[in-house]
């Protein structure tokens, strides 16, 4: 339910949730969506699939290739460590001074596997928006990921984006999600 390509490689058509990724990332560092073109963080359960299909709409749309990081279970902890900084920036000595500076993030996007970025990232000190792809298999998992950016030391309102088709899997999951946390909290009563 990311986009029909995930099934079949051979199709071309459009797939609407891609479509409203790409189209709002371009709107959004425009300046159109009303956002301060500070970098956004897009979590998928299937990264291996859609992350690729994702990467391709958006270098369509004008995104440089280089403005794009990733994480998943594939990353190593350094790898991992360094597409953070990407995203954050980071401090550093001066080559010529040897005097601390702060270098700025250069990601705009940056691509997250839901489970692998569930734990040990943070990312509030430069994205203050989320858009979930899809919906993890469980509300823990979903809670943990938002966490990333929404956290303790985010500064600025919070926007999430929760993309899913009628109809789909989407549903079938959001409507579990729901009858889970609905449990949940009638036991804690």
């Amino acid at each position: 339910s990311i986009s029909p390509e995930l099934i079949d490689s051979l199709y071309t058509g459009p797939s609407p949730k891609i479509e409203w990724i790409a189209n709002n990332v371009i709107d959004h560092f425009s300046g159109g969506s009303g956002q301060d073109g500070r970098p956004i963080v897009c979590f998928s359960s299937l990264p291996g699939k859609a992350f690729p299909v994702l990467q391709r709409a958006l270098a369509k749309q004008g995104i440089d290739p280089s403005g794009i990081g990733q994480i998943t279970g594939a990353n190593s902890s350094e790898e991992r460590a360094f597409q953070q900084d990407m995203l954050n920036g980071y401090e550093r000595k001066h080559p010529e001074t040897g005097e601390k500076e702060f270098v700025p993030g250069k990601l705009k996007v940056l691509l997250v596997g839901t489970e692998a970025g569930g734990a040990g990232l943070n990312l509030q000190k430069a994205a203050n928006r989320a858009i979930f792809l899809d919906n993890p298999p469980t509300p823990g998992r979903k809670r943990q990921a938002l966490g990333r950016v929404w956290r303790t030391g985010q500064k600025l309102p919070v926007q999430v984006d929760n993309l899913g088709m009628l109809g789909t899997l989407d549903t079938s999951i959001e409507q579990r999600m729901g009858q889970r946390q609905g449990q949940r909290q009638g036991q804690r009563q």
